[in-house]
């Protein structure tokens, strides 16, 4: 019976990860020419205070679309792990941190290929 459960868990954990997966291609499918835009309002942040306000309301614009995204296939998985780890809060805790460690990466690498860095000239 534990078998079972446990391959009942990992598919659904499988689920989200493909899930999670698509999102990424999908979002990566744009990132250039996304960038390309956002590039060109960074480069003109020195020029006037709204190219920083639109380039904020990008990036603020960005993280509530892709947490949208994510929450629900992240819950899922890490319900999964609970489930998969029963009473074992170390497995739980390992695969738990896994999941967040995996899904802190593939945003940072996103969020590279999709926000420009800004250089405001004032030292900071």
């Amino acid at each position: 019976a534990g078998t079972a459960a446990n391959a009942s868990a990992a598919s659904g954990s499988s689920g989200g990860s493909i899930e999670m997966s698509l999102s990424y291609v999908q979002f990566q499918s744009v990132a250039d020419s996304v960038k390309e835009t956002l590039d060109k309002v960074a480069s003109r942040v020195a020029w006037g205070k709204e190219y920083g306000v639109v380039l904020n309301e990008c990036r603020q614009a960005y993280f509530r679309q892709r947490r949208t995204l994510l929450l629900d296939t992240v819950r899922a998985r890490v319900e999964a792990a609970v489930v998969e780890g029963k009473d074992d809060l170390g497995v739980v805790a390992r695969q738990g941190c896994s999941i967040l460690c995996d899904v802190c990466h593939r945003e940072y690498k996103l969020l590279q290929r999709f926000i420009p860095s800004v250089d405001t000239g004032d030292g900071n």
